[in-house]
């Protein structure tokens, strides 16, 4: 600490300091330093006051100068000499930490997308026909019941929709994920038969970060709508499923192709029929099965009826009921036959262009 005054005063001015100092124990002891700084003619002489306080170490108990210990001081002094007065040292020390970090670092496992266990289950089920009252009551509070008890359960909730009906279970942590898929899947199992009549077999499954989409692409072409989507389906897909690293191609939007009989209620009521009845026709007349075998001395035949439906004709002249009169009702005389595209669900665009 250094202190310059052009007058007698500045002696005062330090002792009061140092005896600041004193009271505020920064210091116990010090020396005061007074140097005569050349002055020019006719002017007054300069004076530097110099005060090298003392510290107080309560470690220690000992008193010394306000700077490092020795020892400490030394260890620095030593390496401030060292990387002066050898540089190469230095140098090739920093260098092989560099190296030593990259080579750390090219040795790291990382990964884009990696593993992430989930702790969920979800059990999905199909109810054709069914409103979300039925969907609930039928189907969802059955599986709740047998799946809520199982072991690792830690919170248990549903919903019920239109046709469908989704049963998640939040695990605990450190519940076995695959073995609590496998104890869901014998419970749904069980309650199998207490399901109504048309519900679809559930579907276990659990949440894998894998399973979300890294990619969507979008594909527009000057074709039918519906001749586009089954390239995309039959060709197109499949060839990219091939590709070593993709697990599951999803199409989305665009016209899928499908047939409706769409039934005149009127029409099926006056010839006596039911939905369910012209239903499970159509299902048995739409039937490849083998019809047996020819065999001679030289070879043998398999003999096998095609029964599957080719175009909309064939589907409209199949038999529903044979009249008393000799007469026959079928598909065309009560329904009319198109061959369409299905509703869409989603809907993809590219530049506004449907995709």
């Amino acid at each position: 600490m250094q202190i310059r005054s052009k007058s007698q005063g500045a002696g005062m001015m330090m002792d009061g300091l140092v005896a600041t100092i004193k009271n505020h124990h920064f210091a116990r002891e010090g020396s005061l330093k007074r140097t005569i700084l050349p002055s020019k003619a006719g002017q007054k002489p300069r004076f530097v006051y110099s005060l090298r306080p003392f510290v107080y170490f309560p470690e220690t108990a000992s008193r010394g100068p306000l700077s490092l210990p020795g020892n400490f001081r030394g260890i620095k002094m030593n390496i401030i000499k060292l990387s002066i007065t050898r540089p190469t040292v230095v140098v090739v020390t920093f260098t092989l930490f560099v190296l030593f970090g990259l080579l750390s670092y090219s040795n790291l496992s990382q990964e884009l997308f990696p593993k992430i266990n989930s702790s969920a289950l979800a059990v999905s089920t199909v109810y054709p026909g069914a409103g979300p009252f039925e969907v609930e009551n039928s189907v969802t509070k059955k599986v709740e019941d047998a799946i809520a008890s199982l072991e690792g359960v830690d919170k248990v909730s549903s919903v019920s929709m239109e046709n469908f009906s989704l049963v998640t279970l939040q695990l605990k942590t450190g519940t076995d994920v695959g073995r609590a898929l496998q104890d869901a899947q014998r419970e749904v199992s069980a309650i199998r038969g207490d399901f109504p009549e048309g519900v679809e077999e559930p579907s276990l499954s659990d949440f894998d970060i894998n399973d979300i989409p890294i990619m969507t692409v979008g594909a527009t072409a000057q074709m039918d709508e519906t001749a586009f989507f089954d390239l995309l389906d039959k060709e197109i897909k499949p060839l990219l499923e091939r590709i070593p690293g993709i697990a599951r191609i999803n199409l989305i939007g665009g016209q899928e192709r499908e047939i409706q009989v769409n039934v005149n209620a009127e029409r099926m009521s006056a010839y006596g029929l039911s939905m369910s009845e012209i239903c499970e026709r159509m299902e048995s007349s739409n039937l490849d099965f083998p019809a047996g075998k020819v065999k001679n001395d030289n070879e043998q035949i398999l003999i096998r009826l095609q029964g599957k439906y080719r175009n909309t004709a064939d589907i409209e002249n199949v038999v529903l009921r044979a009249l008393p009169d000799g007469t026959v009702v079928k598909i065309r005389h009560i329904a009319e036959v198109s061959d369409t595209y299905k509703e869409p669900a989603t809907l993809s665009r590219v530049n506004g262009v449907p995709s």
